[in-house]
């Protein structure tokens, strides 16, 4: 097994890596220690370095279903968590900065006396263009009617 796993390692930029790396993981798959077998597949990962094939292995071990408990899997998916958190986080700021901006600009036309059509209303209201609501802020305090 330790011989199949430095095999992976030594052709890991070999254009095969990927044959390599399944016959690995295949191999892995039959150990009867579940830890041992987690642990020459973090050695396997660690050892493929900034390559092609360390991303085919860790879609593999992402992939698959081995019945090994394996910190790649983990690693793979937190890395997908922490990115879809961040996207998530990413797009709630946005559309929280752009509900704010469309409270501010019907606050200021409320308080200038300017009459807001209900349709006009909606518009601002489902606006998420940040630059069009900032530019619509600075004119609702001069603005005498929504046109």
């Amino acid at each position: 097994m330790v011989l199949a796993m430095f095999s992976a390692l030594t052709h890991r930029n070999d254009p095969q890596a990927g044959g390599v790396l399944q016959a690995l993981a295949a191999a892995l798959d039959n150990l009867s220690d579940p830890a041992v077998a987690g642990y020459l597949a973090e050695f396997t990962e660690v050892g493929l370095g900034d390559t092609a094939a360390r991303e085919i292995w860790r879609n593999l071990m992402s992939t698959l279903t081995y019945h090994y408990p394996s910190q790649l899997r983990t690693r793979a998916q937190e890395e997908g968590w922490a990115k879809g958190l961040a996207e998530g986080e990413a797009a709630g700021l946005a559309a929280g900065k752009a509900e704010g901006e469309a409270t501010a600009i019907l606050r200021v036309l409320a308080a200038r006396g300017v009459d807001v059509p209900d349709d006009a209303r909606a518009r601002i209201a489902e606006c998420t263009d940040l630059d069009q609501l900032q530019t619509w802020v600075e004119r609702a305090a001069t603005a005498t009617a929504v046109d």
